[in-house]
């Protein structure tokens, strides 16, 4: 059975149709495509034709000083990805509207990954988040960021082998090549990334994203609430499932042969804890041992409590 939700895109010869299909939907066309019909949406309806007539126009300027127009393809790449990521309201071929005001290009990528984080595992756009998970788990397998340095030209195949494992696809590519660099842009603009890691390419690194969810539960439960520390944590894997013991984490890690989750935290996640640590955002209450508790990479202490401090803007 098919669990509502789920995008049942196919191509011809059944191959999954998902948000990485749209390879020239980058997250600076999307924006862009949000601020022209948030300005214009109000007073004149855009349609799928009039926005993609409108931005794949001459009159862009390269650093020389020449004129050049936008490819239609990645306009109409851009239109697919804006409205089936729920970017934009209205039927698929417009007319389109926003009720939000655009400010910058994190607001986008916050609510990128508000729709990708509450898919069912079913979704085809699943494979977004669904790859991520992967990526930590072979971070914590090996111990190390590098994983991406070992295996540069194969981490496409690599994904893909296992995301297809993952939801029992027998052909096709879920995650090829180009669509890698598509999925590589918008994991990085969601913050899941080490940013300008040139020396650790596809290096884990959820920093970013944490800061901002745990920002998000700072004003749910009001700045310097303490509450334990298992319930900080489902609430930030509620919101971040490809996370140790998240949903999608449970859902792919059999694939890996990742054993159960035991209160001990991967390595890319008690990094990212210690340093927000750091930064005043949390404070731990740390005791010798919790059986209600997350324990860190080091052995020798849990944390029982944690304290969100609030809001620590960059």
């Amino acid at each position: 059975m098919v669990m509502a939700g789920s995008s049942l895109h196919r191509a011809k010869g059944g191959d999954v149709v998902s948000l990485l299909n749209y390879t020239a939907g980058t997250p600076g066309r999307v924006f862009a495509l949000l601020r022209l019909i948030r300005q214009l949406g109000e007073e004149t309806p855009v349609s799928r034709q009039l926005a993609t007539g409108w931005m794949a126009e001459a009159g862009i300027r390269t650093r020389e000083g020449t004129s050049k127009g936008r490819p239609k393809e990645g306009m109409e790449h851009t239109c697919s990805f804006a409205h089936e990521a729920k970017l934009l309201e209205g039927p698929p071929e417009g007319p389109w509207r926003t009720n939000t005001n655009w400010v910058d290009v994190n607001q986008m990528a916050d609510a990128v990954h508000e729709y990708l984080a509450h898919l069912t595992d079913d979704d085809d756009n699943s494979i977004v988040l669904g790859a991520y998970a992967v990526l930590l788990m072979y971070a914590e397998l090996e111990g190390h960021f590098g994983w991406g340095v070992r295996l540069q030209k194969q981490v496409a195949n690599e994904l893909n082998d296992r995301v297809m494992a993952w939801r029992n696809v027998k052909s096709g590519n879920l995650i090829s090549d180009e669509k890698l660099r598509t999925w590589e842009d918008w994991i990085g603009a969601m913050g899941l990334l080490m940013p300008e890691a040139t020396l650790l390419p596809y290096a884990p690194y959820p920093l970013e994203r944490m800061r901002r969810e745990i920002n998000l539960l700072s004003g749910r439960h009001g700045a310097n609430s303490t509450i334990p520390a298992r319930q900080f944590w489902d609430e930030l894997t509620d919101r971040m499932p490809y996370l140790d013991d998240g949903r999608l984490w449970n859902s792919i890690r059999s694939v890996l042969g990742v054993s159960p989750f035991a209160s001990t935290l991967s390595y890319p996640s008690s990094i990212c804890l210690h340093q927000l640590a750091e930064e005043g955002v949390i404070e731990f209450e740390l005791v010798p041992d919790s059986q209600l508790g997350l324990r860190l990479k080091n052995p020798d202490r849990a944390i029982s409590i944690v304290k969100l401090c609030g809001s620590k803007e960059n």
